[in-house]
């Protein structure tokens, strides 16, 4: 036998808080993180359903559904499994907002003005509340109260009470607030667009903190993880930031590392976003022609912009410094923060086409520095916003602009697999039960399976198994092998008793996935000892975790 109480204990919590995907960011501190183990994306989606208009509302997944809001102004509950439309609710205008979940309620916000509340599997509308232009993703709290921030006309964090008219209380900013709340405890973390992130106990209504970023902060949301909060508030502000929840305490600034523009790009005026922008509409002869009257006035903009040797991405792209910088929220992982930034720019040829650098930053969560980073240049897409990158088990999904969706491993940035999907991506994705779900800006929705088989392939690197936990009627284990081997797998219950053997002869590079039935497994956590004795005599052995909540 093997001891394995104490983790099992651990285990146990972790399948209680990770097992459904039930809000913007995967949960109420908007980690963007689930403990869900997971494979790589299959060649093909499972299903798509495609609407008449883009999607930027991020999916959320409970109990096998999948809740999401679309720019038909309607908001549609669909079956995970099947694709298949099971309700729907027409609001009076765009559902850009993404939804907060329940066992039994769900929270959305609409740009006509409201929120609502309706039942989470008949679609019943249980109330709207008053709240102006939403773009926040709203909040539930256990004592009932619903938190979110506000757009115009109201311009606020709102604490509402369900059964009264107007707000329970409200906290006033000078600009809107499209960022969702991250709650701790009796604390939520919301940024407002004048630049300023706000600690509000919610219960006291006392402002607990205010701090002051270097630019807006227009949807980035917070993240909150072991009492620190994390956020990187996009516009003009290039750098992600580390305070104390209680006290406001600047821990770190990446400004050495990762995303410091000023080391590359040299300092931005405030004359360049909007020369961009005017550049970005001439025709390329009127824009050659206005460089070179900037180059003979030594305007420094021309002169990053006519360099091929400055800040550009191989030979597709000049990124002037600090030019359109739009940044993700932070993702927290279980070492690392991921955060996606965009920096527009232009091709490095006659035409001078806009074009985007789209840039996915780890870095150490303790110090800031920079772990790795993946960049790519793409077309300038119209969105003036990103999408957000999330984490499970050990890998990272994330989409950005030209529909490109990948899965990298999180402790490296080794490129697992990509996928093309039909349009800009700015939905985040959503990860439950062994699929990925994610929306673009085309209008498509799509639900992948998560369960191919990672590159590199090795008994190690491509055996485990999916979902994880498992909700539905199998836990389907994965085993591969190089060489000709005998695969045992044994299942153990909490008490470490074996409960189920099953072996196989595999042949070199074979892959085998047992299904295991769960119709009569009861809910908690197992173990599988999957064992490989290969012909040559040498050995392999993995334990795996599996977790079943039905």
């Amino acid at each position: 036998k093997f001891s394995l109480r104490y983790l099992c204990v651990l285990c146990i919590f972790a399948v209680s808080v990770f097992a459904d995907w039930s809000a913007f960011r995967g949960n109420m501190a908007r980690t963007g993180y689930t403990a869900e183990t997971t494979g790589l994306p299959a060649e093909a989606p499972e299903w798509t359903i495609t609407f008449k208009k883009p999607i930027v509302s991020s999916p959320s997944v409970v109990n096998g559904i999948v809740y999401v809001g679309c720019r038909d102004s309607v908001f549609y509950a669909i079956d995970l499994y099947s694709g298949s439309i099971l309700w729907s609710y027409k609001t009076g205008g765009w559902v850009d907002s993404s939804p907060f979940v329940t066992q039994d309620k769900v929270l959305v916000g609409s740009r006509d003005g409201y929120i609502y509340q309706f039942d989470n599997e008949t679609g019943r509308l249980i109330f709207r509340l008053a709240a102006g232009l939403q773009l926040s993703s709203p909040v539930l709290t256990k004592g009932g109260e619903i938190l979110s921030g506000i757009g115009p006309p109201y311009n606020r964090f709102s604490v509402f009470t369900p059964d009264v008219v107007g707000p329970e209380w409200a906290q006033y900013f000078t600009q809107p607030s499209y960022s969702s709340p991250a709650v701790q405890d009796d604390i939520a973390v919301i940024a407002s667009n004048e630049g300023v992130l706000y600690a509000i106990n919610y219960e006291t209504h006392k402002i607990l903190w205010q701090f002051k970023t270097n630019g807006g902060a227009y949807l980035s949301t917070p993240s909150i993880k072991d009492s620190i909060v994390y956020f990187a508030p996009g516009d003009y502000d290039p750098y992600v930031y580390a305070l104390d929840l209680l006290t406001g305490k600047d821990l770190w600034v990446d400004e050495e590392e990762s995303l410091s523009l000023a080391n590359r790009g040299g300092a931005i005026t405030g004359a360049y976003p909007m020369l961009l922008h005017q550049l970005s509409l001439m025709k390329p002869t009127h824009r050659k022609a206005t460089l070179n009257f900037l180059n003979g006035q030594q305007h420094p903009l021309a002169k990053v912009m006519q360099s091929n040797k400055q800040n550009k991405t191989g030979s597709d792209g000049i990124i002037p410094g600090g030019g359109g910088i739009k940044t993700s929220s932070v993702t927290v992982g279980t070492e690392n923060l991921y955060v996606i930034q965009r920096e527009l720019g232009y091709s490095n040829d006659e035409e001078m086409r806009p074009v985007s650098r789209y840039t996915l930053f780890a870095l150490n969560k303790n110090t800031g520095l920079k772990t790795w980073d993946f960049s790519a240049v793409q077309g300038h897409p119209a969105p003036g916003y990103n999408s957000s990158p999330i984490m499970a088990g050990d890998k990272i999904f994330f989409g950005w602009g030209d529909g490109k969706m990948y899965v990298l491993q999180a402790s490296s940035g080794e490129v697992l697999g990509e996928r093309e999907l039909d349009g800009h991506i700015v939905s985040s994705p959503a990860v439950a039960e062994g699929k990925l779900v994610v929306g673009t800006m085309n209008g498509t929705l799509y639900s992948y399976a998560l369960n191919a088989t990672a590159p590199g392939l090795s008994f190690e690197k491509s055996t485990y198994c999916y979902p994880n936990p498992a909700k539905g009627d199998f836990s389907h284990i994965q085993v591969y092998v190089t060489k000709s081997a005998k695969i045992e797998i044994i299942f153990y219950n909490i008490a470490q008793r074996p409960i189920l053997r099953k072996s196989k002869q595999l042949s070199p590079n074979e892959k085998w996935t047992y299904d295991w039935k769960l119709t009569s497994v009861a809910n908690g956590v197992y173990f599988a000892r999957v064992s490989a004795k290969y012909s040559d005599g040498s050995k392999d052995r993995k334990f795996l975790k599996i977790g079943v909540l039905r």
